[in-house]
């Protein structure tokens, strides 16, 4: 009797054994056919979806405050800084990459501007960059040299007493490279050379009739381009 108990046992063991192995090889099966699954259901592409556009005005921050003070804003200026609105603004680059940038025009046209350059940017029309001109020493021949686009900069007409449009914030200036300023046979910035010929149309340039145009003239802007002397293909302005 005793050694039939310990036959039964031993044969338990051995059964035990037995469907142990056969439970692991199916789950190795399982898992192995599982993880060649894997990266088809869960890798992660190298192709990034992108960026929500971003249209927001603001009050100044005070880090732009300070940033600004004595260098666009002067103690002569004549508003204080809740005159001025303060941009985030989306565009589409030279490379056609979707960028943001910052730009501070009067509190009165934020709105405005914004829905200037959403049309711009559904456009796609392209722009080399977008900062404060403070970045560039408020200093406008280096901002244009950059291609830089910008608006506020509290100064005076070159040879005049008379404050810029820009200097109530109510001008911008875009891509001055594709759109040169000319006066007096002088060309600013000097790469602005070659973009003269306005019928040799590439990205980045303001000509007539096109979306930039478009969009600004038609809220009662008024473009330099339009000028006889000087000519500033880069410059919109309005009178208030």
């Amino acid at each position: 009797m005793k050694l039939i108990k310990t036959l039964i046992a031993f044969a338990v063991v051995i059964a035990t054994l037995l469907l142990t192995h056969i439970h692991l090889s199916n789950n190795a099966t399982y898992f192995s056919s599982y993880k060649k699954t894997i990266p088809a259901v869960f890798i992660i592409t190298e192709k990034e979806q992108p960026p929500m556009p971003t249209f927001t005005s603001e009050p100044l921050p005070y880090e732009i405050i300070q940033l600004i003070t004595g260098s666009t804003f002067h103690e002569n200026t004549p508003f204080g800084f809740d005159a001025l609105t303060y941009l985030t603004i989306s565009y589409i680059n030279f490379d056609g990459i979707s960028s943001v940038g910052n730009m501070i025009v009067a509190a009165h046209l934020g709105e405005e501007v914004l829905d200037i350059f959403r049309e711009l940017y559904e456009h796609r029309f392209p722009i080399y960059q977008i900062r404060l001109i403070d970045y560039f020493d408020a200093d406008d021949t280096l901002s244009m040299a950059a291609n830089n686009s910008s608006a506020f900069n509290f100064r005076y007409i070159a040879g005049t007493s008379i404050i810029s449009r820009h200097g109530y914030g109510l001008a911008i200036d875009i891509n001055p490279v594709q759109n040169p300023y000319i006066v007096g046979g002088r060309v600013l910035p000097p790469d602005g050379e070659n973009y003269l010929n306005r019928e040799d149309i590439r990205p980045g340039m303001i000509v007539k009739g096109c979306i930039v145009y478009n969009a600004f003239t038609s809220r009662g802007w008024i473009w330099g381009g339009d000028w006889t002397s000087p000519i500033d293909y880069h410059h919109f302005e309005k009178r208030r």
